[in-house]
């Protein structure tokens, strides 16, 4: 058995670990999809431990992934001898058209590449959702409950703090690293997508976190507007005469027309409200 490396000093993460650890033993071996963010690497490398190496990773790479992301998730199976598939795929059917419910249908279209990977490998599919996830507006959720998924993170009922707190024990590369959306949600829903927006939106975000020194950004578009969330702490980050003209230089360069900084900063889903 792979030694815990929560200190079990530390009552509170040693009490969460333990109720991962229930949960994901029953399953025997499990194939985990991982996108390379905080949720799945906990529980990836929880499941690593606690099943003694019988777990596999997964990744599917949509053209609206972030290459970033993908990039990440290799690293971490990487260094730590995890067995990994990374899928390339394209589009979902309807989902280059943004619909409302775009994130059903991509999350239908994964669970099902994945699937036959973890019947393949004889491995129960699981995912990194959390308890608090539940009870937000996740209409991707509907796919993994029509699929059966198994989300040890939410059945063991740990919730986003749980999940950070065991994070700086178990996966310390990524404890800090902020949540990272799918690129579709920078776009309008309805709005046809195209692989050269895509990629424009890639590079601006990439830019805005390697040159300007962000930790958070969202480039929403708004036909030729590219519309800039940061942080609202990181907002003074902009308040340069040097600053505002190369990022306008920068993403003019990019085609966009115009540049503005939302001045209320970051807003969860921004285009996700539910419709009336």
């Amino acid at each position: 058995m792979r030694r815990c490396t929560v200190p079990l000093t530390d009552v509170r993460a040693s009490d969460a670990y333990q109720r991962l650890a229930n949960t994901l033993r029953p399953f025997g071996s499990v194939l985990v999809a991982f996108s390379g963010g905080v949720d799945s690497s906990v529980l990836l490398q929880a499941a690593h431990e606690v099943l003694e190496g019988d777990v596999h990773a997964i990744t599917i790479a949509y053209p609206y992934v972030q290459q970033e992301c993908v990039d990440r998730a290799v690293y971490f199976t990487s260094l730590r001898h995890i067995s990994h598939d990374v899928i390339v795929r394209d589009f979902p059917p309807d989902v280059r058209q943004n619909p409302y419910d775009r994130c059903y249908l991509c999350k239908r279209d994964m669970v099902r590449a994945m699937h036959n990977v973890a019947t393949a490998r004889g491995c129960t599919l699981v995912d990194g959702t959390n308890a608090d996830e539940l009870e937000e507006y996740r209409p991707g959720l509907r796919a993994l409950e029509e699929a059966d998924v198994k989300s040890p993170l939410a059945e063991a009922g740990l919730g986003k703090q749980d999940v950070r707190y065991l994070a700086r024990r178990l996966a310390p590369e990524v404890a800090a690293v902020p949540s990272s959306p799918c690129l579709l949600t920078r776009l309008p829903y309805d709005t046809p997508v195209d692989d050269e927006m895509l990629a424009r939106l890639e590079e601006a975000e990439l830019y805005m976190r390697e040159t300007v020194g962000v930790s958070k950004v969202r480039v929403r578009v708004h036909g030729d507007v590219a519309r800039i969330e940061v942080a609202p702490e990181e907002r003074h980050l902009f308040f340069s005469g040097s600053v505002m003209d190369d990022v306008d230089e920068v993403f003019r360069r990019l085609g966009f027309g115009h540049v503005a900084l939302d001045l209320k900063g970051y807003q969860h889903g921004s285009f996700d409200d539910e419709p009336t």
